[in-house]
C-alpha cells in the first residue's frame, strides 16, 4: 500500500516505509529550542511572502504562531506539571483535518509539534491554494539542515478512501485527531486503535452571536465600523463553514432597540463586505437562495431581507424549535430575546462558539453557570470566533496532547 508523500518532500511512498521513519524518529523535548525556533521560522516565512497577502487565514496562522505566542503557550504547558507529575509527549498522533478548513490542521499540528510528538497528517483529497501554498513553506523549511529532527518527526500525506490505509495507520498510532462532520467521526470512530491509545474527536458544531441592542446603538461610528469589520471576519472566511463561524445573530433588549440595532449592524457588515471585495461563489448562493425560499416556505422565518448576493438576513420569531441546518455562503438569521438568559433553553451540546458585545463578564459566567456544561466551549469578544486557541470543543490540547507520568520519590 503506497500513500502520497506531500511534506517533507513530494513522493510516493509505501506506507510500511513511512511509518518505519516516524517510528524511528528520535523525539524532541517539549518546547525544545529547535521546536521553538521552526515555528517561529515558519511564522516568519507564512507572514512575509506577496503571494499570501491574497489569504488572511494564512496571514492570521502566522501570527498565531509568532514566537511570543509559543513562548505563553510553553509557560502554559510548563504549569499543567509539578514535583511528582512530569509531562512527556504521547507519541506518535495522527490527525485527519477537514475539507472545507484549510489551515485547521495547522494549528492542531503545531501544537502537537511543540509538546514533542511525532506527528503523521493526512490531507484531504481536494486540493486547495491555501494548502499547497502552506505544505511548499514547510517543505522549504524544513529542506534546511537546523530542522532536520524536526524533519524526521512529521509527514503530511494524502491517499483515497482506504480503510485498510487508515487501519494500519490506526494500529500504530498513539492518539487520533478528528476533524470534521458528525458522519467522518462516527466513520473512523469504527476504526480500531490500539488500546492503549485514544481519539480526540471534533464533530459537526454550531455557533452565533450575541449582541447587546443598547451598548451597540450607543457604540459611535468608528466602533460600529469595526465590528462591522469582525464580524466579516468571524464570518466571512471559509464561507461561514467553520464550526465556529457564527450562522445566527442574537439581540438582546427591547424589540425597537434590537430592530434598529440590527438594521444598522447588517449595514456595516455590507460595507465590510464590499470594501473587501467578498464575493460568494455561483453555486454557494444559488444554494443560498433554494435554502431561503424553502425556510419561507415552512414558516421558519418572519422577514427576510436580500442586501447583495453575499449577504441575507432571515429574522425568526423565536428560538423555539430553531433548525440549526444551514448553507453557509453569507446567510444570517437573526433573533430578539431580552436578555442573555433567554438562551439557556436554546443552548445545546452542538453549540460551540459564542461571539460577544456589550456584556459585562458577569453576565457571561452566569449563563455559563446556568447552562451548567449543556453547551458552550468558548465565549469569545466579537472578532475571535475563528482565533484558535489551546482551548477548543471543551478539550485543553495542550494536555491531550501530553502524557502525565506521576513520579514519586
Amino acid at each position: 500500500m503506497n500513500v502520497q508523500l506531500v511534506v517533507p518532500e513530494r513522493s510516493e511512498l509505501a506506507l510500511d516505509e513511512l511509518l518505519r521513519r516516524l517510528g524511528s524518529a528520535t523525539p524532541l523535548s517539549p518546547f525544545h529550542p529547535e521546536l521553538v525556533e521552526f515555528v517561529d521560522a515558519l511564522s516568519r516565512s507564512l507572514t512575509s511572502g506577496r503571494e499570501l497577502r491574497a489569504y488572511p487565514e494564512i496571514i492570521a496562522l502566522g501570527y498565531w504562531a509568532r514566537r511570543a505566542s509559543v513562548l505563553g503557550y510553553q509557560r502554559a504547558f510548563e504549569a499543567l506539571g509539578s514535583e511528582q507529575v512530569l509531562l512527556a509527549p504521547r507519541g506518535l498522533v495522527f490527525h485527519v483535518p477537514p475539507a472545507n478548513v484549510d489551515t485547521i490542521f495547522m494549528y492542531s499540528w503545531l501544537l502537537s509539534l511543540l509538546v514533542g510528538n511525532v506527528n503523521l497528517i493526512r490531507l484531504s483529497a481536494r486540493e486547495s491554494p491555501q494548502v499547497e501554498l502552506v505544505c511548499s513553506k514547510l517543505a522549504e523549511l524544513l529542506a534546511e539542515p537546523r530542522f532536520v529532527r524536526v524533519k524526521s518527526a512529521v509527514a503530511i500525506v494524502r491517499y483515497g478512501h482506504d480503510a485498510a490505509i487508515t487501519e494500519q495507520i490506526s494500529r500504530q498510532v498513539d492518539l487520533r485527531v478528528v476533524w470534521g462532520g458528525d458522519a467522518t467521526v462516527e466513520a473512523l470512530s469504527a476504526v480500531p486503535l490500539h488500546p492503549a491509545a485514544r481519539q480526540l474527536s471534533f464533530g459537526d458544531k454550531f455557533s452565533f452571536s450575541a449582541l447587546s441592542a443598547e451598548s451597540y446603538l450607543r457604540a459611535d461610528a468608528d466602533l460600529r465600523r469595526k465590528l462591522g469589520e469582525r464580524f466579516f471576519n468571524d464570518a466571512m472566511w471559509f464561507d461561514q463553514a467553520g464550526c465556529s463561524s457564527p450562522r445566527l445573530v442574537v439581540w438582546c433588549g427591547e424589540q425597537s432597540a434590537c430592530e434598529r440595532a440590527s438594521a444598522a449592524f447588517f449595514a456595516e457588515l455590507e460595507s465590510s463586505v464590499e470594501a473587501k471585495h467578498h464575493e460568494v461563489e455561483l453555486g454557494h448562493a444559488m444554494a443560498k437562495l433554494l435554502f431561503t425560499y424553502q425556510a419561507a416556505l415552512d414558516g421558519r422565518i418572519r422577514a427576510q431581507e436580500r442586501l447583495s448576493n453575499e449577504l441575507s438576513v432571515l429574522t425568526v420569531d423565536s428560538l423555539a424549535d430553531f433548525d440549526r441546518a444551514h448553507p453557509g455562503a453569507g446567510l444570517f438569521f437573526v433573533a430578539h430575546v431580552r436578555s442573555l438568559g433567554e438562551l439557556v433553553p436554546f443552548v445545546t451540546r452542538r453549540d460551540q462558539t459564542l461571539g460577544h458585545f456589550g456584556f459585562s463578564r458577569s453576565e457571561l459566567a452566569d449563563l455559563v453557570g446556568k447552562l451548567a456544561g449543556r453547551g458552550l466551549d468558548r465565549l469569545v469578544p466579537l472578532g475571535q470566533a475563528l482565533t484558535f486557541n489551546r482551548f477548543w470543543d471543551g478539550y485543553d490540547l495542550l494536555q491531550e496532547f501530553s502524557r502525565r507520568v506521576y513520579l514519586e520519590v
